[in-house]
């Protein structure tokens, strides 16, 4: 269960599953609380998998989402349930706590955390109070990081016996692209010997693209920038862009499915998130070979090491400008290894390894071991 299936870490995530599962073992069916389903649905339905969408409005206060949660669960009689991200955990804990008293429906339930949400404090902390409490419904709360699991076990107050960490993994042969780089960028339009940084991520305040538009003020005539998605934030970084008459040297292509081809044109990565659980787009560039230069927030040091590329604190332009213009001298003087920087990528993070995970987890909660 999701809130719905555009692009995102925890849709892609969905998307690996309904791919990769075991069919012969498991029957998988997906509830879209509300009516996205593009491009991430599409791509799913197009394996074959069933999607339910219940076309509720964006609010997490919509009980028509409880409500046919419940009727769904009522009628699927699933053996778990396993919700995404907190709107999908809250509705489908409610409406499967009220299958189980009226008709009898004992699904287990599984809730992914795939953030540190300092959000949850707002309201006067009334999130946090509900995650607390419907915590003792949850058969098992399935966090990214180990960063995720201490902020879960700190902020909602619970036993973190109830946590397992599996960690977000990506289909690494996808990005493994070996193009010649100047004739991709021509491709994009781009000059073939500009040094080429990238962000995906939404437009949002937590990715931190401000601060890596102004450290653009700094950084040599060269260096060029791909911002890779989209959100509620374009037009006003758009006119950051303009006021720092940066039109020549920042480039938003919106949302793209091509990114391992974007990827593969690229040189440096950078993640300078406010906070970040894990950061699955971290995954793609390593797997792609390219180092990374990303805020020191979250699970990120758990993924970058000194051999993956260089962590900085965050909200810091002035700093993030140094730590790329640092690793863009080591990147000509081949100090980064693109095939190590890979290899690390396919041994931690390859999606096999992932699925076997999932895959045990259900196993375990449905023949009620720990």
């Amino acid at each position: 269960m999701i809130y719905g299936l555009k692009v995102g870490g925890a849709e892609e995530i969905i998307l690996n599953i309904s791919k990769y599962i075991n069919k012969e073992k498991f029957d998988l069916e997906i509830a879209v609380l509300e009516d996205d389903m593009s491009p991430i649905g599409e791509e799913i339905q197009a394996i074959g998998i069933t999607i339910h969408r219940l076309n509720c409005a964006h609010s997490p206060f919509d009980i028509r989402k409880t409500i046919r949660l419940f009727k769904l669960i009522k009628e699927l009689k699933p053996d778990i349930i396993h919700a995404h991200l907190f709107d999908s955990n809250f509705h489908a804990r409610i409406a499967s706590i009220t299958a189980k008293n009226l008709n009898n429906v004992n699904s287990k339930i599984i809730i992914h955390e795939h953030n540190t949400y300092k959000q949850k404090e707002k309201l006067f902390g009334l999130p946090i109070l509900i995650d607390n409490y419907l915590s003792k419904y949850t058969h098992k709360i399935i966090a990214i990081s180990d960063a995720v699991k201490e902020f879960t076990v700190m902020q909602q107050k619970i036993d973190e016996s109830n946590i397992e960490v599996i960690r977000n993994c990506i289909a690494t042969e996808k990005y493994f692209l070996s193009n010649d780089k100047h004739c991709l960028r021509e491709k994009l339009g781009l000059p073939p010997n500009c040094f080429l940084l990238i962000i995906v991520g939404s437009l949002t305040n937590q990715k931190g693209h401000k601060y890596l538009i102004e450290a653009m003020k700094d950084l040599d005539e060269e260096d060029v920038l791909l911002v890779v998605g989209d959100g509620p934030l374009r037009n006003e970084l758009l006119g950051k862009v303009q006021d720092y008459e940066l039109t020549d040297k920042v480039f938003f292509l919106g949302q793209r499915r091509d990114v391992p081809f974007l990827l593969a044109a690229s040189d440096l990565f950078v993640l300078p998130s406010l906070w970040e659980g894990q950061g699955l787009v971290l995954l793609e560039a390593m797997a792609s070979g390219l180092p990374v230069v990303a805020s020191n927030v979250g699970g990120v040091p758990e993924v970058i090491s000194d051999e993956t590329g260089y962590l900085l604190e965050p909200g810091n332009p002035v700093q993030l400008a140094k730590k790329i213009s640092i690793a863009k001298k080591d990147i000509k003087e081949n100090k980064f290894a693109k095939e190590k920087i890979r290899n690390e990528a396919v041994m931690k993070y390859d999606i096999k390894n992932y699925i076997r995970c999932i895959e045990d987890l259900y196993l375990r909660i449905f023949r009620n071991e720990n």
